[in-house]
Parts: structure tokens; C-alpha cells; sequence
């Protein structure tokens, strides 16, 4: 599958935001992880989500 249809498919299935797609599309094509604590991505493969922490500074 090319990115494009990648893309395509993440964001009609995982109903996520294009920009999102784009990200997550980008990185499995490259064989790389995601980190990240943006909640459109938890439980997707490829992914570590982390929980945002109400750390005060």
C-alpha cells in the first residue's frame, strides 16, 4: 500500500484527523514508532502512547 492509500485508510477506519494519518502512514513506511500523547493514536499499531501527566511546574 502507498502512503497515499495508507493515509486514505487511517483516516476513513481509525477515523483519524489527516494530519495524523499523514504522521502515522509516514512512519510505518519507514519502519519507525511513534511516541506521542495525543489520544487519536492510542491502541493503534506502531504507536507508544503516554499519558499526559497534570504535572504543576
Amino acid at each position: 500500500m502507498n502512503l497515499v492509500d495508507s493515509c486514505g485508510w487511517l483516516e476513513y477506519f481509525a477515523d483519524s484527523p489527516l494530519a495524523d494519518s499523514v504522521i502515522l502512514a509516514t512512519a510505518r513506511a519507514h519502519g519507525a514508532l511513534v511516541r506521542t500523547q495525543d489520544a487519536h493514536f492510542k491502541g493503534l499499531e506502531n504507536v507508544r502512547y503516554i499519558e499526559k501527566t497534570n504535572h504543576s511546574v
